[in-house]
């Protein structure tokens, strides 16, 4: 059998525990899928505590492929959070971005706690 994939790359602002991991192989694109969960009734103020990220991303980010929030239709206080990106290292640039810590910021005062994060290895299906 073929040897394991190697590590991946430390993405800054990922902790033990709070992210994981998905996937092997191969990977096409880096996925990531993060839960936002609001205090009790605040998800509308997250998501728009969210809205200058976005924008960051979609002006400065060229190695984001894709950036999207949610709003989950089952629990009235959680937002995910779907991002595709070229490569680790643009995830990382990502993830260590000004605007991502002009982020925490913005976003504490209306999140029940920190996003949970997990990073994926892309291995196939329609649109990828």
């Amino acid at each position: 059998p073929p040897p394991p994939p190697p590590p991946p790359t430390p993405v800054p602002g990922l902790t033990p525990g709070v992210a994981g991991e998905c996937g092997y192989g191969a990977a096409m694109t880096i996925s990531v899928i993060a839960k936002l969960t609001a205090k009790d009734g605040q998800r509308d103020q997250l998501a728009e505590a969210m809205q200058p990220m976005i924008q960051h991303v979609t002006d400065n980010e060229p190695d984001t492929l894709k950036y999207v929030l949610l709003q989950d239709t089952a629990d009235a206080n959680v937002l995910w959070m779907y991002e595709e990106y070229t490569s680790m290292e643009a995830l990382a640039a990502h993830g260590s971005s000004d605007a991502m810590k002009e982020l925490g910021g913005a976003t504490r005062e209306f999140a029940a706690a920190r996003p949970e994060i997990i990073v994926c290895n892309q291995l196939g299906g329609k649109g990828v």
